[in-house]
């Protein structure tokens, strides 16, 4: 498999939830936005996590950068999010897993990864953004599923995330996260906005952490709080 590539048996239990969970977002009455929370919501619960975020990204291969086009969220303080999209704009210094997901990314496959399968400890915890942007925002581990859509380099890339001093998720997590999320084509093809994002290289990583924000829908006054 081109994700986990792990050897995990799923139990009976887990199968039977997993299809509940799938037949729930199919028949949820609304749009794209509210299949997707209650696809989340549900992989949440079952993979044991404390947030998640799930985003359009643009990858600038030229400088392994991710720029988020749009995003989604649920059980993250808005102090947690705004760190997110400050570190993953930070071209001066990314974050310290980029460069490995940017090498996965360009392979073109779906792939789930763990943090501590894409980083070594020592360099992760040593980095300031990560420190700044994450564990002192009460974040720590993570595991992250990248969907490759329909133009080389664009994603749809979905964020799983304990709070700090939890455990690292565990490889059957890992597995059951890429299973479903590789089973809902239709749901990360949605509402991709028209361009994909062409035009948001030209602008600088402040702009596009400011931009982020504001197709959240934040009034200015929340933004300025929120970048201090």
């Amino acid at each position: 498999m081109h994700g986990s590539e792990s050897t995990t048996v799923l139990s009976e239990n887990d199968v039977r939830r997993v299809v509940r969970l799938l037949a729930d977002v199919a028949t949820v009455a609304g749009g794209h936005p509210a299949k997707k929370r209650v696809l989340m919501e549900g992989l949440r619960e079952l993979l044991d996590a404390d947030g998640w975020l799930w985003t359009m990204t643009r990858v600038d291969f030229a400088r392994d950068s991710p720029m988020s086009l749009g995003i989604m969220h649920g059980g993250l303080t808005d102090e947690q999010v705004a760190g997110w999209i400050e570190m993953n704009h930070d071209v001066r210094r990314p974050p310290p897993e980029s460069h490995a997901l940017t090498d996965l990314v360009r392979r073109g496959h779906h792939f789930t990864r763990g943090r501590d399968q894409v980083v070594d400890n020592t360099t992760w915890y040593n980095h300031a953004n990560v420190k700044r942007c994450r564990l002192d925002r009460g974040l720590e581990h993570s595991l992250h599923s990248i969907y490759p859509l329909d133009e080389p380099g664009v994603v749809s890339g979905v964020g799983f995330y304990r709070a700090y001093g939890r455990p690292a998720f565990t490889a059957r997590q890992q597995h059951l996260a890429h299973l479903i999320l590789s089973e809902v084509a239709w749901l990360h093809h949605a509402d991709l906005p028209a361009g994909r994002g062409r035009e948001v290289p030209q602008l600088t990583e402040r702009q596009r952490t400011v931009l982020v924000l504001l197709l959240e829908g934040r009034p200015c006054q929340e933004l300025a709080r929120l970048l201090h």
